[in-house]
């Protein structure tokens, strides 16, 4: 015998000289049975004869060739044989509708989120055509005037939210936007940039600096670029901002004070003062800032030119002033200078010199800051340069640092872009 049932004396397809298979004992056990063993090798993704296919390679046949519509071909374990439960009498993408898709691309068949059970939106076909794409509807009805989940606002509801929650200052109307998904801040927009940052006046939490970005880590209304000198969280808001596009409001006391384009000219006419005031702004007893941006009209004039902010500005019941602070800027020496008025005359309480170079057209700010403690500082910023100035009065009172605040010129023309106070 050279074998007998399962015993094979060790034999194998490949002590046959075949590449692989199954061998097997003949009837009679006088000889092997090599009908299972096989010359080629299946797995290789190389057709081999008898192989139909194998693997990856099914010798150019498609499920188009075999009579399909489209779909994915594939090989026989065995590579006896394709595949074709891959293969199907419909093409997904093609823009029609084919038995058993229920859509194909933009073709849906008629249907729409509400026959699907939604109020409204955007059906779509999901990939592979057999369901619809229902991420885009919703389960809410935008334009009711009734915020639905997952409605941010609609129509005239706005769920408590108005200009001022939204970061905005003015008395401006806050909107929601078609798709009820966000606010429209527009209706709160004052109509003007003045810092070119794209951001409304109105809406940017540092109108006077350039922060697209509208940077403000401490979360409240006084954005990172602007913050007070004495850190973040000494100022939280900014109560009031002119851009000087008028000059109603204000009331001067000497000098003539008059409106260009987007700013105000004030010219102290020689050697005297100029006072430009904000009408109805109440300075609290402390904490709170006055800031303005400003350029000199013409190269200065002999004597002294100063140029900055008033504050705690108080007069009499004839409206004579009796008291003030002043944060200037004398450009002769280059000197930031803290001021105060009291007794009928000026004296200057503290100085320091500017190292800069800036011509007359660059933008300059002056910045005063009254803290809890009695202390006033005063900082400066060019195009050039940089200072920063404090002095403390003793003998304060709730009173001191209260009353009302603008602009001041002192033997000089100037051209203010804008004042704003911080608190």
């Amino acid at each position: 015998e050279a074998c007998d049932g399962s015993n094979l004396n060790g034999k194998t397809c490949l002590t046959e000289g075949f590449v692989w298979g199954t061998l097997a004992c003949a009837t009679g056990c006088m000889a092997l049975d090599t009908s299972g063993c096989l010359d080629q090798y299946c797995g290789n993704d190389a057709i081999e004869s008898p192989e139909v296919c194998d693997g990856t390679d099914f010798n150019g046949e498609t499920c188009a060739s075999q009579g399909f519509a489209g779909g994915t071909l594939a090989c026989a374990a065995d590579c006896g044989s394709l595949n074709t439960a891959g293969c199907s009498n419909y093409v997904c993408g093609n823009g029609a509708i084919e038995a058993p898709e229920v859509c194909d691309g933009a073709d849906v068949n008629g249907e729409s989120c509400i026959s699907q059970g939604f109020v409204w939106g955007t059906l779509a076909c999901a990939s592979g055509c057999l369901t619809f794409d229902t991420s885009a509807c919703l389960d809410q009805y935008c334009g009711n005037d009734a915020i639905e989940s997952p409605e941010v606002c609609d129509g005239t509801a706005l769920n408590g939210e108005t200009c001022a929650s939204q970061g905005c200052r003015g008395t401006g109307t806050l909107l929601c936007i078609d798709d009820c998904t966000d606010f429209d801040l527009t209706g709160c927009y004052a109509g003007h940039d003045e810092d070119g940052d794209t951001v409304d006046d109105n809406c940017d939490n540092c109108p006077t600096y350039t922060n697209l970005s509208q940077a403000n880590a401490d979360g409240d209304g006084v954005g990172d670029t602007c913050e007070s000198p004495a850190g973040a969280g000494a100022l939280s808001s900014i109560s009031f901002f002119e851009p000087f596009l008028t000059i109603t409001g204000w009331t001067l006391t000497g000098g003539t004070w008059t409106q260009q384009t987007d700013l105000v000219r004030g010219n102290s006419g020689g050697n005297t003062s100029a006072v430009f005031i904000r009408n109805g702004l109440a300075l609290p007893a402390n904490n709170y800032s006055v800031e303005t941006t400003y350029y000199y009209n013409a190269n200065d004039t002999a004597g002294g030119n100063y140029s900055g902010v008033t504050f705690a500005y108080k007069t009499d019941a004839g409206g004579t002033m009796v008291s003030a602070f002043a944060c200037l800027y004398e450009r002769d020496n280059k000197r930031l200078e803290i001021w105060e008025f009291g007794g009928g005359v000026w004296n200057s309480r503290r100085n320091a010199t500017i190292t800069t170079n800036a011509n007359n057209g660059a933008t300059r700010k002056i910045r005063a800051y009254v803290n809890d403690s009695g202390n006033i500082r005063c900082v400066f910023s060019d195009t050039a340069g940089t200072g920063d100035i404090n002095w403390t009065k003793t003998g304060t009172t709730a009173t001191t640092f209260a009353g009302a605040a603008g602009l001041r010129v002192y033997n000089d023309v100037t051209n203010f872009y804008s004042f704003i106070y911080y608190q």
